[in-house]
């Protein structure tokens, strides 16, 4: 795949933010063009096309042992990845969006209908219990989980999202955010603790 065609992207409004006043030193001080980070996102989508053949050669393995009605797959990564919002080149270390949210699909032949939009939000805590609600297994109360089972009707009002400054890479501070379905609220830490910066998002009103 290493000359595949992956499409062409033209960016989006985050990509070309042209004002960033609002936004934490940290964040001000990356200034990467489109075309650098789309010159990343080309083989990172080619090296993506060896991962779809693996999950088809699974879902035809288990096509075959008659086994796919019996099986819930989930198909996520660990975290999302920066393509040039808000002057920041290829990083997953950042509050927005488009850092924080990740592929999060769910199969299961004969159970969730295909095509099925789920707009609540969820997290990776969120699997342990899907797991057991579709197996049929009761929480163990002595071992309480953070989660909610995906195949019930249970939502969440609001998602914590966080990240500690990491030795590898000490020029992002560490921060917090309460994410909800139309609103993000995030406070960036010094290494005493105190609120260094502060942003608020309408999502509704300013999705990017």
């Amino acid at each position: 795949y290493a000359h595949a065609p992956v499409g062409a992207w033209s960016g989006n409004p985050a990509v070309f933010e042209s004002d960033r006043s609002d936004k934490p030193p940290a964040v001000r001080n990356h200034h990467f063009t489109f075309q650098e980070v789309d010159a990343v996102r080309v083989p990172q989508l080619r090296t993506l096309k060896s991962v779809d053949d693996m999950v088809d050669r699974t879902f035809r393995t288990l096509q075959e042992l008659g086994e796919l009605g019996n099986t819930l797959a989930f198909f996520l990564s660990d975290n999302g990845f920066l393509w040039g919002e808000h002057g920041i080149g290829n990083a997953k270390r950042f509050p927005y969006r488009q850092s924080i949210g990740v592929p999060f699909l769910m199969r299961w032949d004969g159970h969730v209908p295909p095509g099925t939009i789920d707009r609540r939000l969820a997290a990776n805590v969120d699997i342990v219990p899907t797991v057991l609600g579709a197996a049929g297994i009761e929480r163990d109360p002595v071992y309480p989980l953070d989660g909610l089972s995906l195949v019930g009707a249970a939502r969440r009002a609001r998602l914590l999202v966080e990240y500690f400054r990491s030795p590898d890479s000490p020029s992002v501070p560490t921060w917090a955010s309460t994410l909800r379905s139309g609103s993000q609220y995030v406070e960036w830490y010094d290494d005493d603790g105190s609120v260094s910066f502060r942003e608020y998002y309408d999502l509704a009103d300013d999705p990017w």
